[in-house]
């Protein structure tokens, strides 16, 4: 039955039609929104919805995203926040507005290539058994991403050993709004490690991720950021471990008031 089941659902697939959401999550992201705004407009995709989360932010984000007017082809949605939201409370909020078949989490301080969108849509229409496609990306400490400092090659996910190892899903994967609906959302009690947590559950349930060979952008590593900052690496550290209990394939209850 379970093979008649995953047969029907790539035949289904096969027959639809390519869609992409593109969502950022933003918190007071002002400096880095014009950068950003200029990556989206270059993308070679030419159809495309993305969606705004402002998660209440203090400074001009919100009036700077209800401004921008996108290029022809994209579909813009605003999505206004009056409490202060954590980054996987507001993707949340964006898939469950997406229309897309597909959706790519692209945060506002990191940089897509122009052909990103484009490449993931034509990986997307070839490998039907994938539910999530990742990528190499290039790492800056600079908000302008003109410096490169570094290259990250992800592990295999498929690999026994890859995902307890550590995230390797990369900073901006697409996933098949299947798995979320099959598998759920992002967990919201967590701060950092929300993401990590969703691929170590998708594994646990036989998605299979591909990982393809071309670099797609450059992630900015943000000494502000929230998973970055010194102060915050025990916490980091104990929600990883959290986050690695479904590949235990063990019940588990989460308690993350450490």
């Amino acid at each position: 039955m379970k093979y008649l089941e995953k047969h029907q659902k790539t035949a289904q697939r096969s027959l639809e039609k390519v869609a992409i959401t593109v969502i950022c999550s933003v918190f007071n992201g002002e400096d880095y929104l014009n950068k950003y705004f200029f990556s989206i407009e270059q993308q070679k995709l030419e159809n495309f919805e993305l969606i705004f989360v402002d998660a209440c932010s203090t400074d001009r984000s919100r009036s700077m995203m209800a401004r921008y007017n996108p290029r022809a082809g994209i579909k813009k949605k605003l999505i206004e926040c009056d409490v202060r939201l954590g980054i996987y409370q507001a993707w949340n909020k964006a898939i469950e507005s997406s229309s897309g078949s597909w959706i790519i989490n692209y945060n506002c301080d990191d940089y897509l290539f122009p052909e990103a969108l484009l490449i993931l849509q034509g990986v997307a229409e070839r490998d039907l058994e994938h539910g999530l496609v990742y990528s190499p990306c290039f790492i800056s400490s600079s908000p302008s991403h003109e410096t490169i400092q570094g290259y990250s090659n992800w592990r295999n996910a498929n690999e026994d050993g890859s995902l307890e190892a550590g995230c390797c899903c990369g900073p901006f994967p697409l996933v098949h709004r299947q798995c979320y609906e099959e598998h759920g959302l992002f967990d919201e009690k967590f701060m950092y490690s929300g993401d990590y947590e969703m691929w170590c559950r998708l594994h646990s349930a036989g998605v299979r991720m591909l990982k393809i060979e071309t670099p797609l952008g450059t992630y900015f590593r943000n000494p502000k950021g929230l998973s970055t900052r010194p102060e915050n690496q025990e916490r980091r550290q104990f929600e990883d471990t959290l986050a690695r209990q479904s590949l235990l394939k063990k019940p588990w209850a989460l308690n993350i008031s450490h």
